[in-house]
């Protein structure tokens, strides 16, 4: 079995976060299902629980670390209660990267291709 992929960002205000993920490799999940996961961060601990999903619940726990030069990381573990992925667990990790303060456009040419640019 190929290993689940769990793809997303978590956001921060105060000690509240907030997480979009979206899950890959799992029958269990339809992928472009946006999951919203809702928790907190306390002393460098994180933890995140999604609402129910066709009854299952991921909880997503761990620590974030930071050294000077690097990113902050995180590293910690996922598992699904309920449901078709109930018991299913792993491990987690992530690093932190800075937001583009512009949004990408996207414009089709009349070949149909897509050309970026930068707008505001």
């Amino acid at each position: 079995m190929l290993p689940l992929a769990i793809a997303g960002s978590i956001s921060q205000s105060g000690s509240t976060l907030g997480s979009v993920v979206h899950v890959d490799g799992s029958s269990c999940f339809e992928q472009p299902t946006a999951i919203r996961l809702t928790g907190t961060l306390t002393d460098g601990n994180i933890s995140l629980t999604s609402a129910s999903i066709n009854e299952q619940v991921i909880t997503l726990t761990g620590t974030i670390t930071k050294k000077d030069g690097f990113p902050y990381q995180l590293t910690g573990t996922y598992s699904i209660d309920g449901g078709c992925a109930s018991g299913d667990q792993g491990s987690v990790t992530g690093d932190s990267v800075g937001y583009i303060q512009r949004i990408l456009v996207c414009q089709l040419n009349h070949r149909r291709r897509c050309r970026y640019s930068l707008g505001y």
